[in-house]
């Protein structure tokens, strides 16, 4: 049994959002509000929480929010106590940032990380899918991955 650690993900933020646009607008769904934070809040907490800290966001050109976002202007899209946790949360994090100039998929995205990756494992979360079911599902995840040191779905 070998020890494998996962320390970076890829959280691909780049799709048109097209199924959600009605109730988006111009919004990008990543900062639509799920259980009072935006949905990619949730995905870097349960990142955070798996002790993964090193994240990639691929974005598209039209999503540049999504980085002002993270990077400086919470308080924009969550209220002053949502703005606390999240201040520290991206904090403790070490955020990259990638440009997916046409939306030709998810495989695209992730080859943009290929250097951010190296040749170490790493999670792909999609932050459109949001479980909050106590544990994270990545840190339910990482053990198996660890044990085995097989790709886990």
């Amino acid at each position: 049994m070998s020890f494998t650690r996962v320390s970076k993900a890829i959280i691909p933020a780049a799709g048109k959002g097209s199924r959600v646009r009605s109730v988006a607008g111009d919004l990008p769904k990543e900062l639509l509000m799920v259980a009072a934070k935006p949905l990619i809040v949730h995905s870097i907490e349960a990142l955070a929480a798996s002790g993964v800290r090193e994240i990639a966001i691929v974005i598209s050109p039209e999503k540049e929010n999504i980085r002002q976002f993270i990077l400086e202007d919470q308080h924009q899209f969550v209220g002053p106590r949502v703005e606390a946790h999240t201040k520290i949360l991206f904090r403790s994090c070490k955020f990259s940032f990638f440009v997916q100039h046409q939306p030709v998929g998810i495989a695209d995205a992730v080859s943009l990380c290929r250097d951010f990756v190296g040749n170490e494992p790493f999670a792909l979360i999609f932050p459109d899918n949001v479980l909050l079911d106590g544990l994270p599902v990545v840190a339910q995840m990482l053990p198996f991955f660890t044990r085995f040191g097989m790709d886990t779905i």
